[in-house]
């Protein structure tokens, strides 16, 4: 889901999240209404929700290193030793 949410972020493009029976947190259907669900979704008996995207860029020495979209969470993380950072966070 994470994956697909990523790949689709800067499209109009819906997913529809199937609970295949492991790790289902961010999924809305369970598969044995699968099939329900996509009859419904065909004949307009279904609402599309909006989510919510994180933006991220990563900075390095001011100059833009990496961006991602992330669905759920982000995490940064370097090895197995904490360190200090510096982080800002907007919202836009």
């Amino acid at each position: 889901m994470l994956a697909a949410a990523r790949a689709f972020a800067r499209t109009e493009v819906p997913i529809l999240s199937v609970n295949l029976g492991a790790l289902g947190f961010l999924t809305e259907v369970r598969l044995g209404d699968l099939y329900t669900t996509l009859l419904g979704w065909e004949q307009g008996r279904c609402a599309i929700d909006a989510r919510a995207l994180l933006h991220t860029e990563v900075m390095r020495g001011g100059t833009l290193y990496k961006e991602y979209e992330a669905l759920n969470d982000v995490v940064i993380a370097k090895g197995a030793i904490a360190r200090m950072g510096d982080f800002s966070v907007a919202f836009v």
